[in-house]
């Protein structure tokens, strides 16, 4: 069932809203601004998934 584009838009206001929480609740340094976690590299961000930032050990299919 295709969404529309007011429907996409309500889903993004949603999640950057969710987001904006987030960052209010949590202990986040200032020096990491909210425009880190909506922009970025995702090669780079994929690579420190499955690398160093050893993420895939819990967040995988495979970790179950």
């Amino acid at each position: 069932m295709p969404v529309t584009d007011q429907q996409v838009l309500d889903i993004a206001a949603y999640l950057h809203a969710r987001a904006a929480e987030a960052l209010r609740s949590a202990e986040v340094p200032s020096a990491y601004p909210m425009e880190k976690l909506l922009t970025g590299d995702p090669e780079a961000g994929e690579a420190y998934f499955k690398g160093a930032g050893g993420c895939k050990s819990c967040h995988s299919l495979w970790a179950i």
